[in-house]
């Protein structure tokens, strides 16, 4: 269902504003029009866009700052709503110069705003409150609780429970600067923690994989929202010392190398006696009671 605020028609295809645009961003702009019609106006939270379009957090905002600056999106009531668009005549009759609306902004004023905007939003609100604006399709709202509800719902005081458990995820993971966006992240702790994982021992793994990965570069690193959504965290949070509370405590024992002698040596007395390999950590081994297994130190004997 397209608003009445925006008809698209033969004049838009004059507008010079559109005809500067490359491809990927005309269609980028088609999309976000269609987005901000479906939520009444005005576009919803970066968050929801990139779940829509299943893009990342960084490249929706810099498209985004990128219609600001040609005057495609102007800060409205409700938000960022798509500007009009149409024939821009240069000239009126005469050579008199066509002025400029009342209260119209420059491209550097409207990229001020919003970025100011944008900037009193983070921190504002946290993540589960920015989700509550959703609506479904053709623009009805999704029916809200009650307060009494919510007061004295316990799933929904068990997960967000869970929740705030996230920013002490974050703060454990190790840092990818703009490349570990936090949407699609919060998106799969979600979904871990649904399933029945622990956010403790999701944290705990966590910290053990910043510190199996401190000295990489970034660009080696996984992001947080694929670590999740893989299952690297059982992995990790089987790590000695990270065993679940209540479980008995797990010797340090020594860390081997999967491709080393050892290593090997260990993976054949897995496989001969528990009938499987053992488990690799991030740095591409496992801690072993012992440099040989007990076969070997017999043999050795």
């Amino acid at each position: 269902m397209i608003a009445a605020w925006w008809k698209v028609s033969e004049a838009a295809f004059l507008d010079v504003r559109l005809e500067r645009l490359s491809a990927p961003e005309f269609r980028h702009w088609f999309k976000l029009c269609c987005i901000a019609s479906i939520n009444g106006g005005a576009l919803p939270e970066i968050e929801q866009i990139a779940l829509m379009l299943g893009a990342s957090v960084a490249m929706v905002e810099k498209r985004i700052e990128r219609l600001v600056a040609a005057g495609l999106f102007v800060e409205g009531e409700g938000g960022l709503e798509p500007a009009e668009v149409g024939p821009c005549p240069m000239a009126r009759k005469g050579g008199e110069t066509a002025p400029e609306p009342r209260g119209a902004l420059s491209n550097a004023e409207r990229q001020r705003a919003y970025r100011a905007r944008k900037k009193a939003e983070e921190g504002s609100a946290p993540v589960t409150e920015r989700y509550e604006g959703i609506t479904e399709r053709y623009g009805n709202p999704l029916p809200k609780e009650s307060e009494l509800e919510i007061k004295t719902n316990p799933a929904r005081i068990a997960r967000e429970g869970r929740d705030d458990h996230f920013e002490n995820f974050l703060a454990a993971f190790p840092d990818r600067g703009a490349d570990n966006p936090r949407g699609p992240a919060f998106a799969a702790w979600r979904r871990a923690v649904s399933s029945g994982a622990e956010p403790e021992e999701i944290v705990r793994a966590a910290k053990a994989y910043r510190a199996a990965v401190g000295g990489r570069e970034r660009r080696f690193i996984c992001s947080a929202a694929r670590w999740l959504s893989e299952g690297r965290w059982r992995g990790e949070g089987a790590a000695p010392g990270l065993s679940k509370p209540g479980a008995p405590p797990v010797s340090s024992g020594l860390w081997i190398a999967a491709d080393s002698p050892e290593g090997r040596a260990w993976a054949e007395h897995w496989r001969a006696t528990r009938g499987k390999s053992p488990p690799m950590d991030a740095r591409g081994g496992w801690r072993f009671p012992s440099l040989v297994p007990p076969i070997e130190k017999e043999i050795a004997a």
